[in-house]
């Protein structure tokens, strides 16, 4: 098996990671080969972090109450493997991974004077020397008029097909040339935090998708370190209820 780029082989297959952090003392996280799920919620925050090899999937949630005891709320997560191509020939084809995004704020619209809410989004996707991007961050505040300020930054290819200050809806792309017997290695990762200021109270969902794919010419097909990536069938959509007081929704994974 030839590796990609002068990568050596990683000394764990492959790697699904989730964290969990709050201002008020909560911290968790956890690695595992496949699968890693993590939650913690308290009167102050509500938080989940799942990641699943074998489905190539991400799921992330972040949610501070209307409370000031803890400003900051936050959740990661990554995996990590080698991909191989297998196929006929020793011919370089071009392949592709995808990892899409779809998430959503959620925060209150009317902010008494000093409050304020910060939700700031990153994801990224690394595929051998390749990477593509996407930082989002929106601000909302009362300093004696509301404040209402939105930036999203990609980097590379970045398909767009929702981006505004309630919804994101993208997905990363990075094509390598590769032959068949090439390994390279693979990242992909969802970060997500809330801050808040005076009570405010916010959430960043991206329990409904995250998830990876790879496109390939007919004729090919890939197998992974791990032995597990993308071997297994989508899971059930995870629900999640909010507790923001005027908000109770069931979030279902995209048909």
């Amino acid at each position: 098996m030839a590796l990609g780029l002068g990568v050596a082989p990683p000394v764990i297959s492959g790697r699904s990671r989730s964290s969990l952090v709050a201002g008020d003392g909560i911290y968790q996280s956890l690695t595992n080969p496949v699968f890693a799920d993590v939650s913690a919620s308290n009167t102050h925050v509500n938080l989940q972090s799942h990641v699943n090899l074998a489905v190539g999937d991400f799921h992330g949630y972040a949610e501070i109450y209307h409370t000031t005891s803890s400003p900051i709320a936050a959740f990661g997560a990554d995996m990590i493997d080698y991909l191989t191509l297998q196929g006929p020939g020793t011919a370089a084809i071009p392949v592709t991974m995808t990892l899409h995004v779809d998430g959503k704020y959620i925060y209150d619209q009317n902010l008494t004077l000093q409050q304020n809410i910060d939700m700031k989004t990153d994801r990224f996707l690394t595929f051998g020397t390749g990477k593509r991007e996407f930082t989002a961050d929106y601000n909302r505040s009362n300093n004696g008029t509301q404040g209402d300020y939105f930036t999203f930054t990609p980097t590379g290819t970045v398909i767009q097909t929702t981006v505004t200050k309630d919804f994101i809806d993208v997905t990363l792309e990075v094509t390598q040339m590769m032959s068949p017997g090439d390994s390279l290695r693979f990242e992909g990762n969802v970060n997500g935090q809330c801050t808040t200021q005076f009570g405010a109270a916010c959430a960043e969902d991206y329990m409904n998708t995250g998830q990876m794919g790879v496109v390939l010419p007919q004729g090919y097909s890939f197998t992974s370190y791990s032995g597990v990536f993308l071997t297994a069938a989508p899971e059930p959509a995870p629900f999640v209820l909010f507790g923001l007081g005027v908000v109770a929704l069931i979030l279902r994974r995209r048909a």
